[in-house]
């Protein structure tokens, strides 16, 4: 959501992975991994993002509907970008935006290159915030 809700999100989260990670089916653990990852990136844990999207995209089968994991290899390209593998982050997501584009999914392919621009932006702030200190 616009603006993210963070406390909340994390408060729910915190409610929800206690029941789903006793119960929950597969399906609903990668859900909430994935909502994990997100939630980590949206509060400046880079590191722990990176961990959450790594073993959710590269641990076997991935049951994700197809828009969260779009979501997610945005996530993934985004953190590329902020680690610094810039040309790789946006060759991600610049595939992913035209992926979605073709398949007419207007509302996912607004969420991959928004995510590009905005990543790319801030990427650029910090680097003349930096050089103006």
């Amino acid at each position: 959501m616009t603006p993210p809700r963070v406390e909340a999100a994390d408060r729910w989260l915190g409610e929800a992975g206690a029941v789903l990670e006793l119960i929950g089916t597969p399906v609903q653990l990668q859900e909430l991994h994935a909502l994990r990852a997100h939630l980590a990136f949206q509060q400046g844990r880079l590191d722990e993002a990176r961990s959450l999207c790594h073993d959710l995209l590269s641990g076997g089968e991935l049951r994700l509907p197809y828009g969260d994991r779009v979501r997610l290899a945005a996530l993934e390209g985004r953190l590329l970008i902020l680690a610094g593998r810039v040309d790789q982050g946006v060759a991600a997501l610049r595939r992913l935006g035209q992926q979605a584009t073709e398949a007419r999914n207007l509302d996912l392919a607004t969420h991959v290159w928004q995510c590009l621009a905005t990543t790319l932006a801030d990427v650029r702030a910090s680097e003349v915030g930096g050089a103006v200190r």
